[in-house]
């Protein structure tokens, strides 16, 4: 029989620290969007990518040495992007932005137990100019952009955003 390891319901473990400390801004949780990333009208879609078409979008990046590996993550989501700006015909000289959540569990020091029970779940961004999107290859958007925001959400990234959140309780949050 396999040992059963209780959940750990211990939500003290992401508390705001006292005082709080905000190192960051989080302009994902501000009600000042950007003029560019505001679509006329949303569009909510699935699509399929197989097993090879990710393989092949991420082997783009093992052809001109790229050292660091690329996620999947990373790669279908600048995909994405590149292909909405280019879509919506976003001016190439205005800012556009990115949000995407990430699980914080393995960003904290230390990090949450396994067993942890509850929401450990943080949105962020990626901000860059259309024109840099769109005609950068899907690799190099993946890496520079999209896995470059995921690296910066340090333990004080997500510690500031803890902070930022109970500062911020009562006034809403998007």
């Amino acid at each position: 029989m396999a040992n059963i390891i209780p959940p750990n319901f211990n939500h003290n473990l992401i508390r705001a620290r006292s005082p709080p400390s905000m190192s960051f801004k989080h302009p994902e949780y501000t009600t000042n969007p950007l003029p560019a990333a505001s679509p006329t009208s949303g569009v909510t879609t699935k699509f399929k990518l197989s097993r090879d078409q990710i393989h092949f979008l991420k082997s783009q990046s093992d052809r001109r040495n790229i050292s660091t590996r690329i996620s999947s993550f990373s790669t279908i989501a600048a995909l994405v992007w590149k292909c909405y700006c280019i879509s919506k015909g976003l001016a190439l000289s205005t800012q556009t932005r990115l949000m995407f959540t990430a699980d914080i569990r393995r960003r904290l020091c230390p990090p949450l137990p396994k067993t942890y029970f509850g929401n450990a779940v943080v949105r962020n961004s990626a901000t860059n100019e259309v024109s840099q999107i769109t005609s950068n290859p899907v690799h190099v958007v993946a890496d520079e952009v999209v896995q470059a925001a995921l690296d910066g959400m340090t333990n004080e990234f997500v510690r500031s955003f803890i902070d930022y959140s109970e500062m911020m309780q009562g006034k809403s949050l998007r």
